[in-house]
């Protein structure tokens, strides 16, 4: 396995371990509607503050291989995070 792999590989194993340990942060982003200034909704967005490496862009941990095979995907990963985390501020 050449390094570039093995990086990619052992991201996608700590980010499931983040996951697992609640290591991913969510942040709320109001939409606002230009034609009368008013919050129409928000999106939540997913953040992962690495313990060694700070913060980590979804443009990393979300890859591009994981965008054209959604097997292999983080966005499965993060879904459950999202649905796990919605349900702990609901409840």
């Amino acid at each position: 396995m050449d390094e570039r792999a093995k990086a990619r590989r052992s991201l996608e194993l700590e980010l499931r371990q983040a996951i697992n340990d609640g290591g991913l942060e969510t942040y709320y982003q109001p939409v606002v509607n230009i034609e009368d200034g008013k919050i129409s909704s928000c999106e939540a967005l997913l953040r992962w503050r690495h313990p060694e490496r700070g913060m980590i862009s979804p443009a990393e941990f979300i890859s591009d291989r994981g965008r054209q095979r959604p097997d292999r995907s983080a966005r499965p990963l993060g879904a459950q995070y999202c649905l796990r985390r919605g349900g702990q501020l609901a409840g």
